[in-house]
């Protein structure tokens, strides 16, 4: 069901996972690049950029990835 018209968010976001498979295809396609890693930037999304520089669809930025994984701990912790 396509709530998207209502506000609601697609949860989970496979447009992410198409783009994903996209740069299987297109693996020099720097604007399906920029639009993943923003939108993985935006929602803190850690295990899957882990995922797509271990895939080889992204560079390695150990800084981002440390970054997202504290702001992660940190929506944890407000779960306590």
């Amino acid at each position: 069901e396509d709530l998207s018209d209502e506000g609601l968010p697609k949860v989970p976001n496979l447009d992410l996972a198409q783009i994903k498979f996209l740069l299987t295809i297109k693996p020099n396609d720097v604007a399906l690049k920029e639009k993943l890693l923003n939108e993985m930037k935006l929602n803190s999304m850690a295990s899957f950029y882990s995922e797509c520089v271990n895939d080889g669809q992204l560079s390695s930025d150990d800084k981002l990835l440390q970054t997202m994984r504290s702001v992660n701990e940190e929506k944890i912790k407000e779960f306590d």
